[in-house]
């Protein structure tokens, strides 16, 4: 992971950020320039998201993200539980 930040940064699609860093965590952001290349990265996949969720209709839509409600409140009961 450091090899891919040191190297984005190099090529100047990223820069540091004190606004989000917090303590000896540093956070980095996209520069202008990591926003512009990937801005058209982010349209195809959001072009592909939208086909999917009309391939799957509401109704289903409506399943899935019960689903995922249901196995996030799941997860968190376990990890509350782990925790004591």
């Amino acid at each position: 992971m450091n090899n891919v930040i040191t190297r984005m940064r190099k090529d100047g699609l990223l820069e540091y950020s004190s606004a989000h860093s917090i303590g000896r965590e540093k956070a980095f952001v996209l520069s202008e320039k990591g926003t512009g290349y990937i801005a058209p990265l982010l349209a195809s996949l959001e072009g592909m998201e939208t086909g999917e969720l009309e391939l799957l209709g509401d109704e289903k839509l409506a399943m899935l993200t019960g689903l995922l409600s249901d196995y996030n409140k799941a997860l968190c009961t376990v990890m509350e539980e782990q925790q004591e």
